[in-house]
């Protein structure tokens, strides 16, 4: 993978959200959403607060071209979700990955929010291809995929699941 690149990290923005990077400040609501059974249901399972205190360095603490956002309600500044791009483990794509909040599940939130970021790895980033992957079970991920343009590539084994892995070209 091209470590080259050369862009910017930024703040966005949707019609309903603001994107900003995650900060110590955001520490407790993100907490919630990895140890949520419920948000990490498909996602190999809640983590504990010990590994979530690991995890969490990672996130505000990056190497490019890997990115975190925070996406929240223009309204009541809520959190939406956390947003990601970063290095899929097959080392050949980087990865558009969301945990949304349950409280903005079914309301076109994490289309939203990820058809901008997906905006942001062709405009900023210029990559040519850009995927995702999500555990088959999860319906309402492969609708939210497939509502972007994205289609299915193949099928891997992780977290003692089938994964679906699913790319969109620039």
């Amino acid at each position: 993978m091209d470590r080259k690149l050369g862009f910017k990290y930024f703040n966005m923005e949707t019609t309903r959200t603001i994107f900003s990077i995650p900060s110590q400040n955001d520490y407790q609501e993100i907490l919630k959403l990895k140890t949520s059974v419920q948000v990490r249901k498909y996602l190999g399972g809640p983590a504990s607060e010990a590994d979530f205190k690991s995890s969490f360095k990672k996130i505000i603490s990056v190497n490019k071209p890997e990115i975190y956002w925070v996406a929240r309600d223009k309204n009541a500044n809520n959190l939406v979700g956390l947003i990601s791009i970063t290095e899929h483990p097959n080392n050949e794509h980087l990865e558009v990955s969301y945990e949304i909040n349950p409280n903005f599940w079914g309301k076109g939130y994490a289309t939203e929010v990820v058809q901008r970021v997906i905006k942001y790895a062709f405009d900023e980033l210029k990559l040519d291809k850009i995927i995702a992957e999500t555990q088959k079970k999860n319906k309402a991920s492969i609708r939210v995929l497939e509502k972007l343009g994205m289609t299915f590539e193949s099928e891997v084994t992780r977290h003692n699941e089938t994964q679906v892995i699913y790319g969109i070209q620039n």
